[in-house]
């Protein structure tokens, strides 16, 4: 599993701030239609039909009672939800309730359709876009900003207060929901809602008085709608005061709101203004400090009674900082990795970068004089993120500090912690915590093939990673799948990062194998491979090799019933292990066993696989697969030429 990188390739947007387990796994999973029961019917005519019909009544008391039925119906369980919605509530909403004339009927309209939006996700908010929610809310919020400034003038009683801001979090949230549902529902509110992000930040400022809550749903909604969004971040980081008020939030006593204004300002520094004289001071670094103290904190308490149903609003919200953290870690990760892909080194100082380990007995010295030969430029990227044995580690987070190297000493243990088997965390957090540790490690694995002095930093923290987390999940065969599947991507990362010398204990590339049969989705079974891949490549381990090469050789040789995608893993995982006939393990493995032979009988199944690839559905895999295929043919005629036609 490569490092996770969000692209804006489907309609349906990629989850921004990490949504709760629960709403995610609501997205994923289709649902089974309401059945209808005596019990439902009885709800229905009982609570539901009236509620809706005295919607439309004369009388604004019998108004204002249905809307505050109809939340409650909406908020109560899923199956009052769906039953109410069966009766084209939210049309009726947006049609007629929100332009009512009691302004309490409207607010409790808008919190009604807030509910609707949240709870039920994608499906819903499309069906709201259509309806032309964009605008309306683009409407509600010409009434709402000069009812804060009358507010902030102290112009507004208690109760109208209490209700503009009730208004006001609903219009928010509803925003986000909808942000988070899809590119074209973004790219909609974020050119047609006028001023939204100068609303957004004005309300975080002093001046606003804005209620706690709002000033967090604020931060929340800017975190989303900044991902992925060059023209939203772009008006933010035009202005200096917004840029210097974020600034300024990091520190919030609020966890969610730090957090959530560190996704904000790491969304900044990926915009195209983030070299804005605006911007001096957007880094990373800066951002890392907070995010992994936070998450240092969560790694200390007891989340495994935790149960959001009844838990308090703190404690909600604390979980959600620990989640939408590991989510701008696992970015930061990510983008710091695709900067290091993106500067690579010339070809003539490639001897001068590469690595080796298990040469523990190179000196400081000799280390060194390889640096020497890097040329000025590299040498200076090289400094960036690597550190010498006499430099004293730097807590401070500030910009003389190095976001890899933060990344690498302090803030990889607290998620080792965090997501390591048996441990105090529920799993939505496990998850989030080794996928922000497979980028982490993917990115480690980028620098310690680059630079040799960044490998002693990164090899003793990959090693704990190995220990404390991967030899668990291969060794306990009863494995939540969706942890195994998170892990098997951080040992993919590790196992690669140290040249596949891993300790694999009692064989554990043998639990690696069983990993894959027993795995339900291509994701897991390609991780696997990747894993196996890189032990198979250690030169003093001929049996592992054997081990591997017979397994990744009967996966080529059942196709096309092996899954494509693992086909295809396995196909360049024999092209890497197997490309030279110098290695150790070539004669005693790949000749003994006639590896040549089983692939040559192999290519026309190969072959049949790749024909029954989608183009139009799995394009990237038919291409990946296409060449996999020619590569074949290619290393066949390589293997048999090597050994003489043999």
């Amino acid at each position: 599993m490569g490092k996770v990188k969000k692209i804006r390739s489907s309609t349906a947007r990629a989850d921004p701030t990490g949504q709760t387990a629960r709403r995610s796994q609501q997205a994923q999973k289709p649902r089974a239609p309401l059945q209808v029961t005596p019990q439902t019917e009885e709800i229905r005519v009982s609570r539901i039909a009236p509620a809706v019909t005295a919607l439309s009544s004369q009388s604004p008391e019998e108004r204002q009672n249905a809307i505050v039925a109809i939340c409650g119906l909406l908020e109560e369980n899923e199956t009052c939800r769906l039953l109410t919605l069966k009766e084209r509530i939210v049309q009726k909403l947006l049609e007629e309730t929100i332009h009512d004339a009691v302004e309490g009927v409207v607010v409790l309209a808008w919190k009604a359709l807030r509910i609707v939006a949240e709870e039920e996700g994608y499906d819903q908010c499309v069906y709201m876009h259509r309806k032309n929610c964009v605008a309306r809310i683009n409407d509600a919020l010409k009434k709402i900003v000069p009812a804060i400034n009358l507010a902030a003038a102290g112009n507004l009683n208690q109760t109208t207060q209490a209700q503009l801001w009730v208004f006001t979090e609903s219009i928010i949230r509803l925003i986000k929901a909808l942000s988070e549902a899809s590119i074209p529902i973004l790219d909609d509110i974020t050119k047609h809602i006028d001023g939204l992000s100068m609303f957004l930040v004005g309300l975080l400022k002093p001046t606003a008085q804005s209620p706690a809550d709002i000033i967090t749903v604020s931060t929340e909604c800017l975190s989303s709608l900044t991902e992925d969004n060059d023209e939203l971040t772009k008006r933010i980081s035009s202005d200096a005061d917004a840029v210097t008020l974020l600034m300024k939030l990091r520190t919030s006593e609020e966890p969610l709101v730090r957090v959530c204004v560190c996704a904000i300002l790491h969304n900044l520094s990926l915009g195209p203004e983030s070299d804005s004289p605006n911007t001096p001071d957007l880094s990373d670094t800066l951002l890392l400090p907070t995010l992994t103290s936070y998450l240092k904190h969560t790694a200390t308490l007891d989340l495994s009674a935790y149960n959001p149903a009844t838990a308090p609003a703190s404690d909600r919200r604390g979980l959600r900082a620990a989640e939408i953290a590991l989510d701008v870690i696992g970015s930061i990760a990510t983008c710091l990795g695709y900067e290091i892909e993106d500067s690579d080194s010339p070809e003539d100082d490639e001897h001068a970068l590469h690595k080796h380990h298990g040469n523990d007995d190179d000196s400081d010295e000799e280390m060194l004089d390889d640096v020497d030969a890097i040329g000025d430029d590299l040498r200076d990227d090289m400094e960036m993120v690597t550190v010498s044995d006499g430099e004293k580690d730097d807590d401070s987070g500030d910009s003389s500090g190095s976001a890899a190297r933060y990344l690498i000493d302090h803030t990889t243990p607290v998620l080792v912690s965090l997501c390591r088997p048996g441990g105090k965390q529920i799993k939505s957090l496990c998850i989030r915590a080794l996928l922000a540790l497979n980028n982490v490690a993917w990115t480690a694995s980028a620098l310690a093939a680059e630079f040799i002095l960044f490998t002693k930093r990164w090899v003793p923290k990959a090693q704990q990673i190995w220990r404390e987390i991967v030899t668990p999940v291969v060794v306990e065969s009863a494995v939540d799948a969706e942890v195994a599947e998170a892990a098997s991507g951080v040992a993919w990362a590790v196992a690669k990062s140290l040249d596949g010398r891993v300790d694999l204990g009692s064989k554990q590339h043998h639990g690696f194998i069983a990993l894959y049969r027993a795995a339900e989705s291509d994701t897991l079974r390609v991780n696997c491979i990747g894993v196996l891949g890189a032990v198979g490549m250690v030169q003093e381990t001929v049996e592992v090799n054997n081990d591997v090469g017979i397994f990744l050789v009967s996966l080529i040789t059942a196709c096309p019933d092996t899954p494509p995608g693992p086909a295809v893993a396995a196909l360049n995982a024999i092209f890497d292990i197997y490309g030279d006939g110098e290695f150790a393990y070539d004669a005693p493995v790949f000749v003994k066993n006639n590896f040549v032979g089983h692939l040559q009988t192999a290519l026309p199944k190969v072959r049949t696989m790749v024909r029954r690839i989608d183009k139009l559905k799995l394009g990237d895999l038919r291409k990946e697969a296409d060449e996999a295929a020619v590569n074949l043919d290619r290393f066949i005629k390589y293997k048999k030429k090597e050994r003489g036609g043999k």
